[in-house]
């Protein structure tokens, strides 16, 4: 049967164990894992992933749900119920590359749409969209 306090002891091992090395190895470490190849490829797969992330949640036309903004820089994830910070908090996730890699692990979840930052930012000040204000 699967003990999950063994699991905890063993994953605060290898967190302690890791740590420990890197502070050992830290100018190795950094020379193998920080050359312009290594760089530029995660600098791709983060792009790749936060245009499959943004694709799935604009049904493929990388615009805003709002607007219709459709500048890439200007586009951000929205949670939908406006509980974002909340669900960052209780996950452990920022923003940006290690939010998309969890929608990505959970297969996309409801609950989210593109929308640029100016309606992202109206919704997030008093729950409307600047667009939709009468």
């Amino acid at each position: 049967m699967y003990d999950k306090s063994e699991y905890e002891k063993r994953k605060e091992y290898r967190k302690e164990y890791y740590k420990k090395y890197y502070k050992e190895n830290k100018e190795k470490y950094i020379k193998r894992n920080l050359t312009p190849k290594v760089i530029e490829y995660n600098r791709q797969h983060r792009q790749n992933l936060k245009l499959e992330i943004f694709s799935h949640y604009s049904n493929g036309k990388l615009e805003c749900n709002c607007c219709g903004e459709n500048n890439l820089g200007f586009l951000s994830i929205d949670h939908i119920y406006g509980n974002g910070n909340k669900q960052r908090i209780k996950l452990r996730k920022p923003s940006g590359y290690p939010f998309f890699s969890w929608l990505k692990k959970k297969k996309f979840p409801k609950g989210f749409q593109v929308l640029c930052m100016n309606c992202n930012w109206g919704r997030r000040l008093d729950g409307v969209c600047p667009h939709n204000r009468e």
